[in-house]
């Protein structure tokens, strides 16, 4: 027998679940980039190589402080 109505508390559960999951990678993902463009010497928003400024000169972002 196939079943022709949703189970409607399962189909919640799954999709918090599997959509948590995925808002977690996803923010990680972010997350490395932003570090590896640091690590790079480039502005972690729009990727322009950073100066000596305090701010990025191309969008303005405050850039963290480098050792």
């Amino acid at each position: 027998v196939i079943p022709l109505q949703p189970i409607w508390p399962g189909f919640l559960l799954n999709t918090l679940f599997y959509g948590g999951i995925t808002a977690v990678l996803w923010l990680a993902f972010h997350r490395m980039r932003s570090a590896l463009r640091l690590l790079r010497g480039k502005c972690p928003q729009c990727r322009y190589p950073i100066g000596t400024h305090p701010k990025c000169t191309e969008c303005g972002v405050e850039l963290p402080k480098r050792n």
